[in-house]
Order: C-alpha cells, then structure tokens, then sequence
C-alpha cells in the first residue's frame, strides 16, 4: 500500500507525542524517586518503572504499524488498486467469501480492500463496507476476507476487515465456495 504524506505526517506526530509524554512521566517519576525507592514504603525500583514505560510505549509504537492505525477517527476504506483496467460501478448483489477461488478460475484482482470502523459493532458492518466498495469498483465479488477487532478511533475493539475484489467472467464459480451474496 501507497504511503502517503498525511500518513507520514500523522505518524510522526503521534511519535512526537507519545515521545513527549514519556519525558513527562520520566521526568515526574524521576523528581519522585526517593519516594519511590524508600523501602519502609514498599517502593519499587525505578528501573523497573522506567523499563515498563518503555514496554508499553513501543507496544503503542507497533501497535499504529497493523493494517489500519487505531488513530483513526473516523470510518475509513482503503483500496489498492492492482487491475490495469476498471470497471463501471453496478447494484448488484457481490459475493463475499473467506475462501481463495479455486486455481482453475478465470478472475481478474481489482483491488486489495481493507476496511476499518472507529466504534465497536459486528463483523457485518465490515461485510457490508466490503460489499459496497467492490460495487465501486465494478467487482462481482470479494474473496479471501478476513474480519478482526483491534483498537481503533474510540473502542478497544472495532470491527475491521480486508478483501480481494475480483471480476470472473462467470460468476457460477461462487457457488462452489461457502459465503454470502450481500
């Protein structure tokens, strides 16, 4: 997938406050250490405590490197167009499957769809998100879906989703593979 400048610049701002923020509590724990280190206490070690920050702040770090950022703050559908060609829009129904289609098939690959929401809801939503952006794209299906939750916008959990939107030159494959028409 294409990087973009937004991307870029959007990654690099949350680094720079993720980076910020670490300085703040490193240098709060630090101005506290010999309340922390006091034994009669109960203190903890301050290396721990530092150690620890720096665990959780590259978990956040990797965690904005999964295939959709959990900073995004609102709905989004990414599309990556492989097809030479394109294909007008329709209404028809598209045809939703977990499954590659079978090696003797005659398809072409539009485009690799992800999709991803800010809220909680169902791995439906993300069906239907898929189903419509492959309508976009002229597609008759999408193949080799895959739905998860991941943090995401606002909830610790959104639905998420990817696909290959393809074109056959005879739909009749899909009805040896499991899925849906949506």
């Amino acid at each position: 997938m294409e990087l973009n400048l937004l991307s870029s610049i959007e990654a690099l701002s949350v680094f720079f406050i993720i980076s910020l923020c670490y300085r703040l509590i490193l240098h709060t724990l630090t101005s506290l250490e010999p309340w922390v280190n006091d034994k009669r206490r109960g203190g903890m070690n301050m290396g721990k405590i530092v150690r620890t920050l720096g665990v959780l702040i590259a978990m956040f770090i990797v965690a904005g490197c999964s295939a959709h950022s959990p900073f995004i703050v609102k709905d989004t559908t990414d599309t990556e167009v492989v097809s030479k060609r394109s294909y007008p829009p329709h209404q028809n129904e598209v045809f939703l499957t977990e499954q590659p289609l079978p090696p003797d098939c005659q398809a072409e690959v539009i485009a690799t769809i992800q999709v991803g929401k800010i809220w909680y809801g169902d791995a439906k939503n993300i069906y239907e998100s898929l189903a419509n952006r492959a309508r976009e794209l002229g597609a008759d299906g999408v193949v080799e879906m895959k739905t998860w939750h991941q943090p995401s916008g606002f909830s610790w959990a959104a639905p998420h989703g990817s696909g290959k939107a393809v074109k056959l030159d005879d739909t009749s494959v899909f009805k040896q593979l499991t899925g849906e028409w949506r």
